[in-house]
C-alpha cells in the first residue's frame, strides 16, 4: 500500500520522458520520480526507498524530509502569502500551513514546532495545534528532568510543552518564575504524571535554554 507523506519502498515499473513511474504490488496507483532524481544506472523492476507527497499527483523524492506525517518537527517559514504559511520540510515542495491551524503569529525565517499530517484531498499539511498528536505514554516519572519546547501559552493555565517534541506536558501558573514565549526550549521538572499520562512541569530554578 502506498502510504503518502512516508518513506517507503517503491519499484520501478517504466520510464518515460518524465522520469520513472514506480508502484508496489498491492497498489494500483503510479508515482512518478521526476526525471531530474533519476539515476542513469537503475533499471526496470529496482526497488528504491523515496518519500511519496501529492503535487497534483503522486511524486516521489530522493530527498530526505525533514519530518514525515504523524512527526512533530521544527520548520522554517519560507513564505506568507494571503492564504496561509509555507514552511520548508526539506523538499522542492514546501508545506502548507492554514491558518485555522495557527497559534499567534509566524513571520518568515522562524521556525515553528508544527505536525505533519494529510488534509482531506491527501495533501501534507503542517499544524501548530498539537494536542491531538501527542503522545501520553512517556517514559518519564515524577522529579525526572526533561527537555521540551513551549508551543502553546494559555494565561489561565500556563505553558503548554511538547516534552522531546513528543510528550504533552503542562507548566501551571505558579510553576512559572520567568517570561517565555511560543518556541521557547525549556529544561523542567516533572512533579506529577497524571492518570491520563500527561506530565505537569515545574521550571522552578530552570533557565530558559
Amino acid at each position: 500500500m502506498i502510504e503518502i507523506g512516508k518513506i517507503q519502498k517503491l519499484k520501478i515499473k517504466e520510464f518515460t520522458p518524465q522520469g520513472a513511474i514506480l508502484g508496489v504490488e498491492d497498489d494500483h496507483r503510479e508515482v512518478l520520480l521526476k526525471r531530474e532524481e533519476v539515476s542513469k544506472d537503475w533499471k526496470k523492476g529496482d526497488e528504491l526507498e523515496l518519500i511519496v507527497y501529492n503535487d497534483n499527483r503522486l511524486v516521489a523524492s530522493t530527498k530526505k524530509p525533514k519530518g514525515q506525517v504523524g512527526d512533530i518537527v521544527s520548520l522554517k517559514v519560507t513564505s506568507k502569502p494571503k492564504f496561509g504559511t509555507f514552511l520548508d520540510w526539506g523538499l522542492d515542495k514546501d508545506v502548507f500551513l492554514p491558518y485555522s491551524e495557527t497559534l499567534g503569529s509566524v513571520s518568515e525565517g522562524q521556525s515553528c514546532l508544527v505536525a505533519l499530517y494529510l488534509d482531506r484531498s491527501d495533501r501534507i499539511c503542517a499544524s501548530m495545534k498539537l494536542d491531538s498528536f501527542l503522545e501520553l505514554d512517556s517514559p518519564y516519572k515524577k522529579n525526572d528532568t526533561v527537555k521540551g519546547t513551549i508551543y502553546s501559552i494559555n494565561k489561565n493555565l500556563g505553558l503548554f510543552v511538547a516534552v522531546d517534541n513528543k510528550y504533552s506536558g503542562l507548566v501551571p501558573n505558579e510553576e512559572i518564575l520567568s517570561v517565555y514565549t511560543m518556541g521557547d526550549e525549556v529544561e523542567a521538572r516533572v512533579f506529577n504524571v497524571k492518570d491520563d499520562g500527561k506530565l505537569d512541569l515545574s521550571l522552578k530554578g530552570r533557565a530558559n535554554l
